[in-house]
């Protein structure tokens, strides 16, 4: 049995166009819903999309092969205004590459994921080198990612703290200080 709506809901019954079952919407979202379910919409869009197909076959795609927006092959590499000869900054390849993660990932377990400073458990975490990091670049002189990976200095789960990241903005290496 279903009941009637209160006029001060602002919500209407209507009827699936698939299992003609009874749901209500809001208002606002009239003729927008059709289905009462994505059961019953996907099967009715499946049947639509192998119509489709069959309308389609045989035709080539305009932007098949293309992923995002397209770029125009003048501007890319040497041809890029931000080109630096090809070489990335070593700073920004350790902390993306997964030795660092997985480091990371170590700091924080042993420290049970809290702020070593205000002592906060969870929100938003960094983990900090105590001897920083651009430091540990410049004594070693690391110049690629596999001399970092070498580099026993940088892994060391003891020379990391796990500070939160307003504590880990008063400290004195967080970035251009």
């Amino acid at each position: 049995m279903q009941r009637k709506p209160k006029e001060e809901w602002n919500i209407t019954w209507i009827k699936c166009k698939k299992c003609r079952k009874s749901f209500w919407i809001w208002n606002f979202e009239k003729g927008k819903r059709k289905f009462c379910s994505r059961e019953c919409s996907n099967t009715t869009n499946t049947k639509h999309s192998e119509k489709t197909k069959q309308k389609m076959k045989g035709r080539e795609v305009w932007n098949k092969g293309l992923y995002g927006v397209i770029k125009h092959p003048s501007n890319r590499g040497e041809n890029n205004y931000f080109w630096k000869g090809g070489v990335s900054k070593i700073n920004y390849r350790i902390r993306r590459c997964n030795k660092f993660k997985e480091w990371r990932g170590k700091v924080f377990k042993r420290d049970d994921w809290t702020c070593q400073e205000c002592k906060e458990r969870g929100g938003r975490l960094d983990p900090h080198h105590i001897k920083s990091l651009a430091q540990i670049i410049k004594d070693n002189k690391l110049i690629n990612l596999d001399d970092a990976y070498k580099c026993k200095e940088l892994w060391d789960i003891n020379n990391g703290q796990t500070l939160c990241h307003e504590c880990h903005l008063r400290t004195n290496t967080y970035g251009k200080h």
